[in-house]
C-alpha cells in the first residue's frame, strides 16, 4: 500500500518532523523504517499530508511503501520523549492528547520509495 510521511529535510539527509532528538527517525529512499519505540504517522492520502505541511518549504513529502495494514490514529500525545513512550506504552493512552491531523494513520514499518515535494 501507498502512503504519505511528512519529513523535515536537514541538508540532503529526511528525518522526522514532529519528534525530539532521541526518537528522531531517518528516512532514506530504498530503505525500510522502523520506529525506535512506537509506530509511524502517515497519511493515506496526498492531500491531507500537503495540508499538514502548510506549504512550507522547511517540510517534505516522501511517497511509501508498507506492506501491512494500516490504523486510523485520531489523537497523539505531545512531542517530548516520556510523553511519546508513555502513549506507546499504554496503547495510545496519554494524560494530555492532541488531536491529529485529518487523515492521520500509523503504521509499523515503511519504505520510502521517493520525493513528492
Amino acid at each position: 500500500m501507498i502512503v504519505y510521511k511528512v519529513v523535515r529535510k536537514k541538508g540532503e539527509q529526511y528525518y522526522s518532523c514532529n519528534s525530539n532528538q532521541d526518537l528522531e527517525l531517518n528516512y532514506k529512499i530504498g530503505k525500510v523504517v522502523v520506529p525506535k519505540i512506537g509506530k509511524i504517522f502517515v497519511f493515506k492520502e496526498l492531500k491531507y499530508a500537503r495540508f499538514f505541511t502548510f506549504a512550507s518549504t522547511m517540510y517534505s513529502i516522501l511517497e511509501c511503501e508498507t506492506s501491512e495494514k494500516i490504523e486510523k490514529l485520531n489523537f497523539r500525545a505531545l512531542c517530548d520523549t516520556k510523553s511519546i513512550k508513555d502513549f506507546w506504552s499504554g496503547n495510545y493512552k496519554c494524560q494530555l492528547p492532541w488531536n491529529t491531523p485529518d487523515g492521520t494513520y500509523i503504521v509499523n514499518s515503511l519504505t520510502p520509495l521517493r520525493i513528492i515535494d
